[in-house]
Order: structure tokens, then sequence, then C-alpha cells
């Protein structure tokens, strides 16, 4: 219950100051952000934390839980910073309509194309 709980927290910290951080304005997108990001600064920052956290609860699904996982990547890859926005430059490439959010939703988008990219076979 302590990690579903530490999950939750550092989940809406992260979409709280580090999505204000990278979109001061609503209308700069995702595709914007992403773009020429290396995943080396902030933004690498923020999306690292966001997918700790989502692989924190996806161990709470998969063994607190005894129920299906978000994800499932493969047992012994570490995914980083500059993983995450591969995986969202290319969510986003199969899915436009996701790039053009507003920059504020690429947490949620984050979850999706990780769900995406590493489907869980059930």
């Amino acid at each position: 219950m302590l990690r579903v709980l530490v999950t939750v927290a550092v989940m809406v910290f992260v979409s709280q100051t580090g999505e204000a951080a990278l979109a001061a304005q609503d209308e700069v997108t995702i595709s914007q952000i992403v773009k020429n990001d290396d995943g080396q600064g902030k933004l690498g920052l923020v999306l690292a934390g966001s997918g700790q956290a989502y692989m924190w609860a996806n161990s709470e699904l998969e063994f607190g839980r005894h129920t299906a996982p978000l994800f499932c990547p493969p047992k012994k890859l570490g995914i980083t910073s500059a993983q995450h926005i591969a995986i969202i430059k290319g969510y986003i490439g199969r899915n436009p309509k996701a790039g053009e959010q507003a920059a504020s939703s690429i947490i949620g988008v984050q979850l999706d194309a990780l769900i995406e990219t590493f489907p869980c076979d059930q």
C-alpha cells in the first residue's frame, strides 16, 4: 500500500511541477518539445521520473495485487531518459494526434506509448 501511495505522490508531483516547467504555455505541443530533445535535460528528468513511477505501479499491480500490469517491458530492461524520448517520438509518429496535444499532457502520452511499445501477452 505504501508503494502505491508513493507512486501516486510521485506521479502527481511530476505532473504538477515537471509538466508546468516544460510547458509554460498550453499552445506548446508534445511534438514540439520532443522534436530535438535527446533526453539529457529537464524533459528527460521528468520522463525518467514518471517512467520509474509507472514501473513501481506495474510492480504493485503484478506482485502486490496479482493483476495484469499496465505494460510489459523485458524483465532486465532499464529504460533510459533517451529511450523514453525515443518511445514517445515513435508513438507520436504512429499516432500524430497524440503529438498535437498540449505539452502538459506528455505524462499521459508517455503511458500510452509504453503500453503500445511493451504490450502484455495474456
